[in-house]
């Protein structure tokens, strides 16, 4: 790939480079074994792959790092180049629970639990499986609950699926095109249970988004949220992308509101610290250590409830700092380019 000469020179320049996505692949070759640090982020699906595998590196150079958003991601780098070593990243989050924004009364419940997906209508992410698991829920237990898809229609076939189903059970299955973020929050905040039933999906912002506000979900294994979800304590994971076993987790969680109401009590304090980007001021207080304005390190100055290496964004600044001594004698900031600090 050919750089501007001013971006090469500024990529030659810089203390540490984050490469985003695999269609980045042929930036990553013109930056490795320049001696600047680079961390390779990859959070892409398997359909992309066979579009761009031949612009993939065959080799991962000593200034590179590759990390993946979950461990689907990082399967479908393996599909292509399964030597590569790759380590976990997720995205960190605000805690949007916690955040003062209008509340909106979508009206979609109906005094019903509400069961939502949330993304663009196309074959990977499965929203025809969802409309058959809950067609084959049987009649009496379909009534007792709401359902909703979210999302603009890029495949004729998902979009016909659901709209098919709307038009055959108009009083409890509601389709969406877009909400706005303050209408996601309060969709997120009144919904029962996320469903997603993606045949190929890295890491779903919107069941990641639900788990901030204690939401229990229901997901195809072949999702990156899979490798988050505690069976049964925080949610449930279906196999084979098969949609009876999905209806069979559906009619569960709507027969049993007890049960899944109280799921959202028990979100592991773990799943917490992967999900929320957190950071606190050099000078805060944390565990009894204080860190220094003048001399502290990334590690100190980057913490989550007490135990950095749980922070999203931690295995970054340590990666920055690891590598900076060999380019710059000094630390250049890199905590507050990469974390905005409370």
């Amino acid at each position: 790939m050919c750089f501007l000469p001013a971006l090469w020179g500024l990529a030659l320049c810089a203390d540490f480079v984050i490469v985003n996505t695999v269609v980045s692949g042929r930036v990553l070759r013109a930056l490795s074994d320049t001696g600047v640090p680079v961390l390779w982020w990859l959070h892409d699906a398997f359909a992309g792959y066979p579009h761009i595998a031949h612009q993939i590196p065959k080799t991962i150079a000593p200034n590179v790092e590759v990390y993946s958003v979950g461990k689907h991601a990082a399967a479908a780098m393996h599909a292509v180049r399964p030597e590569f070593e790759i380590k976990q990243l997720i995205y960190g989050l605000p805690d949007y629970s916690k955040e003062d924004f209008p509340v909106y009364d979508l009206g979609y419940a109906n005094g019903r639990p509400l069961f939502v997906t949330v993304g663009s209508f196309e074959r990977r992410k499965g929203q025809d499986i969802f409309c058959k698991a809950i067609r084959l829920l049987p009649p009496e237990v379909r009534q007792k609950a709401s359902f909703l898809f979210v999302g603009k229609a890029a495949d004729r076939e998902m979009m016909d699926a659901v709209r098919n189903l709307t038009a055959d059970y108009p009083s409890n299955v509601f389709y969406c095109k877009r909400l706005s973020r303050d209408e996601i929050k309060s969709l997120m905040q009144q919904c029962t249970c996320l469903v997603c039933a993606s045949r190929d999906d890295p890491m779903p912002t919107f069941v990641t988004e639900g788990l901030i506000f204690g939401k229990p979900s229901i997901v195809s294994e072949h999702t990156g949220t899979a490798g988050l979800v505690t069976e049964g304590v925080d949610g449930f994971v279906y196999r084979d992308d098969d949609p009876a076993q999905l209806e069979k987790l559906l009619c569960w969680a709507i027969e049993h509101p007890a049960e899944l109401a109280a799921m959202r009590q028990r979100l592991p304090r773990p799943l917490r610290a992967l999900l929320f980007q957190r950071s606190v001021r050099p000078d805060a207080d944390h565990g009894g250590k204080r860190a220094d304005r003048k001399s502290g390190t990334v590690e100190q100055q980057i913490t989550l409830e007490g135990q950095a290496d749980a922070c999203p964004f931690y295995h970054i600044a340590v990666f920055a700092k690891k590598n900076l001594s060999h380019v710059h004698k000094k630390p250049a900031g890199i905590c507050y380019t990469v974390l905005k600090s409370r």
